[in-house]
């Protein structure tokens, strides 16, 4: 494989990886926020091993943010011909979900692959303005119960 091509891969690699971690770290903090008590809603009786699982399970979500979930929250209504369901819960409409929070993810990797390509570090400010946004958006979304309510 040549140079540039693994650079390429490599920084795309890096962009979905970082989102994820994001979205890991963010579900953490989600889950504290939860047992802590500082939501409207709750999990309820929901027990000790689903509470840790909890932080893996929210990563797509925390990943997505804002912005995934404006956007699904603003589409499922009126696409309901292409979802197929009825009920705006994400649950219901994963799939929608998903391709709305895989496109958020190819254009973050988009432009971390551009700019790690060009300055061949990890290092950049542009990079990690990148992270601080993606890390702000996931914050913004601790309080959407995902998981129903």
């Amino acid at each position: 494989m040549k140079s540039a091509t693994r650079t390429v891969v490599f920084a795309v690699a890096l962009a979905f990886g970082s989102q994820l971690l994001i979205g890991f770290v963010v579900s953490v903090v989600q889950v504290c926020s939860l047992l802590m008590g500082f939501h409207a809603t709750s999990i309820g009786g929901v027990d000790a091993v689903l509470v840790l699982l909890l932080p893996i399970i929210g990563i797509p979500f925390n990943a997505g943010g804002f912005t995934v979930r404006l956007l699904f929250e603003a589409l499922v209504g009126p696409l309901e011909f292409l979802v197929g369901h009825r009920s705006m819960t994400v649950m219901s409409n994963l799939p929608f979900y998903l391709s709305l929070l895989v496109m958020q993810m190819a254009l973050v990797a988009v432009v971390v692959a551009a700019r790690f390509r060009r300055t061949k570090t990890s290092r950049d400010w542009l990079l990690m303005a990148v992270a601080i946004l993606l890390l702000v958006n996931g914050l913004a979304n601790i309080g959407w119960p995902w998981w129903g309510t």
